[in-house]
C-alpha cells in the first residue's frame, strides 16, 4: 500500500483527528469520541506519500478553535496541504486560518438549496481570507472598555 501512495501524483487523506498534545481541553459536543494524535504524526503521514488532508468530519471541533489551530500548524510544518469544510461558517473559519485550500463538494451537493450554499461558501471563502489579511485584533484576557468615557455621562 506504501508504494502505491508513494507513486500517486498526489495522495489524499480524511484526518479524523486533531494533532495535538492535550494543550486544549475537549468540547462539550464532540463527533462521538474525543480524536486527537501525536504531532509527530504528521509527518508520518508525508513519509507514507501523502501531501494533502481532509479536516472535514465530525471530529474537526472535537479540541475547540485552539485544537484546530494547533492541528493547522503542526499539518503545515510536516509539508501537507489541508481542506475540507461542512458549511459556509467553516469554510470562513477555516480561510481565518490560513489554510491552503477548502475542499465543499459534498457540502454544496447534498445542501438543501446547492446553489445558495455555493453562494454562501463563495463568500464565506472571500471573507474569511480578507479577515485573515487584515489582522485580528490581539486577545485579551480581560475586559477592557475601548469606547471613550469622559463627557458621556
Amino acid at each position: 500500500m506504501i508504494e502505491l501512495i508513494r507513486s500517486s501524483n498526489m495522495a489524499f487523506t480524511n484526518l479524523e483527528m486533531l494533532f495535538h498534545d492535550y494543550g486544549p481541553y475537549p468540547m462539550a459536543v464532540s463527533g462521538g469520541i474525543y480524536m486527537r494524535g501525536d504531532p509527530k504524526l504528521a509527518k508520518e503521514l508525508v513519509w507514507a506519500g501523502f501531501d494533502m488532508v481532509s479536516r472535514a468530519n465530525n471530529h474537526t471541533g472535537d479540541y475547540g478553535v485552539l485544537g484546530q489551530q494547533l492541528t493547522t500548524k503542526y499539518v503545515r510544518e510536516a509539508g501537507l496541504v489541508d481542506a475540507g469544510v461542512g458549511t459556509a461558517s467553516e469554510a470562513a473559519q477555516a480561510m481565518e486560518l490560513d489554510c491552503d485550500v477548502v475542499l465543499m463538494n459534498t457540502a454544496i451537493a447534498e445542501a438543501k438549496d446547492p446553489v445558495r450554499m455555493a453562494r454562501a461558501m463563495n463568500l464565506a471563502v472571500q471573507a474569511g481570507r480578507d479577515a485573515y489579511l487584515a489582522g485580528r485584533m490581539p486577545k485579551k484576557l480581560y475586559a477592557d472598555p475601548s469606547s471613550p468615557l469622559a463627557g458621556l455621562i
